[in-house]
């Protein structure tokens, strides 16, 4: 099954910062304005196109059935199935064809939802939003202008952390397949982002002692030992 990633040539540019209705928040009412703030706060976050919503989530559901199925054959000791076969392709046309191509039409120069707008979409699914995030900040690094910042950097590498310990912290096998490509990919961008921080000239030396910090913490130890 392939997301239908063309159907939506009439959907507008998304806008990070739309908001939709215009209103005055300034009333000459304190307590009123800030009303009014906190409300612009929380449904600016919720301003994500329907097709962008539907995307996420199919992703997630595509995701979640490939851990659910593989958490199944492993719990029964059989070998991999057509049925991750094909979950894992999907996964590779989500990845190599869906996420370009809606990348193109709503985010080419800006950012995807912060993975905390998208998370409810998720039921919070905590794995699906470290694969989220590892696309999102991906994106961020090669195509937002002026690339990430200072602490998008960290996030970034603290997510590739947190994917790195939820595989060698399993019990067994972790019941997570992702196509060769992105696996590909991901250790080349975490090769890539980590040389970034460490050896450009992108943080002084007071803003890269947190880093090597927690190349020692317990943490990031089993990620060390993987790399």
């Amino acid at each position: 099954m392939s997301y239908p990633a063309d159907d939506y040539e009439s959907e507008a540019a998304y806008d990070p910062y739309a908001y939709p209705g215009d209103y005055d928040m300034h009333t000459g009412d304190p307590k009123q304005d800030l009303a009014y703030e906190r409300q612009y706060e929380q449904q600016t976050y919720q301003v994500i196109p329907e097709v962008i919503k539907n995307f996420i989530q199919y992703f997630h559901k595509t995701v979640s059935d490939l851990i659910d199925q593989k958490v199944y054959e492993l719990q029964a000791s059989r070998v991999s199935s057509d049925v991750i076969d094909q979950k894992v392709y999907e996964i590779q046309d989500i990845y190599e064809n869906s996420w370009t191509k809606l990348t193109e039409r709503f985010f080419k120069n800006t950012p995807w939802p912060e993975a905390e707008a998208i998370a409810p979409q998720v039921g919070n699914d905590a794995v699906f939003l470290i694969l989220y995030k590892e696309l999102y900040y991906r994106h961020i690094y090669a195509k937002v202008s002026g690339g990430p910042s200072l602490e998008q950097r960290f996030e970034s590498y603290y997510n590739y952390c947190n994917l790195f310990n939820y595989i060698l912290n399993a019990d067994g096998p972790a019941p997570l397949e992702l196509p060769n490509q992105w696996l590909w990919d991901i250790i080349d961008e975490f090769i890539y982002q980590v040389s970034g921080l460490v050896w450009n000239n992108w943080l002084e030396q007071r803003a890269l002692s947190p880093l090597l910090a927690s190349l020692e913490s317990a943490q990031c130890e089993n990620m060390r030992v993987a790399v």
